[in-house]
């Protein structure tokens, strides 16, 4: 069974590589406060092989969990609370569910989450 602090580590370690795949954004600061390894969005189920190396993964309704512990530096939500959540916004930046910028037509089985930045349509006139 994984300890406290390794599973706050791999927590750590997971939402940023959750980040790097968000171009413009970074990990903030006051989640330090948190306690990840206790954190809802960590799998109750999942395969510890030993080493510390090994990063969650996270189901679409992690993700957005884990998002939201992380861009609030404080609300812890369950997952199965956020189960049917396709998009986010916080401060410059939308979290949209993949399937929401793919064909409709074509079945998705993924559960990817892209961040688009939309400071630059602050003060643009629409028609």
């Amino acid at each position: 069974m994984e300890e406290k602090p390794t599973r706050s580590l791999r927590a750590l370690a997971t939402a940023a590589s959750m980040y790097d795949t968000f171009p413009g954004t970074i990990i903030p600061f006051q989640v330090c406060s948190c306690a990840l390894g206790e954190a809802s969005w960590i799998p109750k189920i999942y395969h510890w092989d030993g080493t510390y190396r090994t990063i969650f993964r996270l189901t679409r309704a992690e993700i957005s969990a884990c998002l939201a512990l992380f861009e609030s530096g404080a609300c812890d939500i369950q997952p199965d609370a956020l189960s049917r959540v396709m998009a986010m916004s916080t401060g410059d930046f939308l979290y949209i569910a993949e399937c929401l910028l793919s064909d409709p037509t074509v079945e998705h089985s993924y559960i990817g989450i892209w961040c688009v930045i939309w400071r630059s349509l602050r003060g643009a006139s629409w028609v």
